[in-house]
């Protein structure tokens, strides 16, 4: 599908989307039989003829910033098509970033699975950018030096 086309039916909304009126899947994004619109739009900037159907994502950045969204099938931002709301990605920084599932659930956990507080002076973020919790790190590197 021609980007001129999907950008020329897209309909801008207040806070900058412009929604794609273009195609339809039944997860709320838009799909034509050339892929999904917000890849194409965001290949064509690239300068490349595809994206990769896995190993990069594509964030909506206008639904990052969207707190009051719910995501899932209903969240309108998966229809934008702004190049200025569209980030490239790879998966897991895409899926770390997310709302919902996993993320969310990891998020709002307070203690560690020893029981450790999750707070300022017991918390330091791994070069994983996962949460790491100070006290079992110290348990983990003493019984190592006892192994030895």
């Amino acid at each position: 599908m021609d980007v001129h086309r999907i950008l020329a039916s897209a309909v801008p909304t207040e806070n900058g989307c412009l929604i794609a009126t273009v195609g339809w899947d039944a997860n709320g994004y838009r799909r034509t039989n050339d892929g999904y619109v917000h890849r194409i739009v965001m290949a064509d900037h690239l300068g490349r003829d595809l994206l990769p159907d896995r190993s990069e994502s594509i964030d909506h950045e206008c639904h990052n910033r969207d707190l009051s969204c719910p995501g899932g099938p209903g969240c309108r931002h998966r229809a934008c098509v702004n190049i200025d709301h569209l980030t490239l990605t790879d998966l897991t920084e895409s899926w770390r970033k997310g709302r919902l599932g996993a993320p969310l659930i990891h998020r709002a956990k307070t203690q560690c699975p020893n029981n450790h507080p999750y707070d300022e002076a017991n918390t330091y973020i791994g070069a994983s950018g996962w949460r790491e919790c100070r006290a079992c790190h110290r348990d983990r590197e003493r019984v190592r030096r006892e192994q030895w």
